[in-house]
């Protein structure tokens, strides 16, 4: 599998909070307004995926490692590290 990062148009790092990070747990995602996310490990195997408003946990489900999150808002992405521990 061939994991092809494309550049994207970044979101304003300062609105997005994602908490704790590292986690033994769940992370606690926010970002005002309504988004898409992503989630692939580090091998870029797909995860989950899914739509917020403002809002989102994940990843208490994640074996320990380090994971990519992307988020998508008003065709803007950014990309941000997971690590679980």
């Amino acid at each position: 599998m061939i994991l092809l990062l494309l550049p994207a148009i970044p979101l304003n790092n300062n609105a997005i909070t994602i908490s704790p990070n590292p986690s033994g747990q769940d992370f606690t995602i926010t970002l005002n307004g309504s988004f898409s996310w992503k989630v692939v490990d580090a091998a870029g195997r797909f995860i989950g995926k899914g739509n917020a408003i403002n809002r989102f946990t994940t990843g208490d489900k994640l074996l320990p490692g380090l994971y990519f999150l992307v988020l998508t808002q008003k065709n803007k992405s950014i990309t941000r590290t997971l690590i679980k521990l």
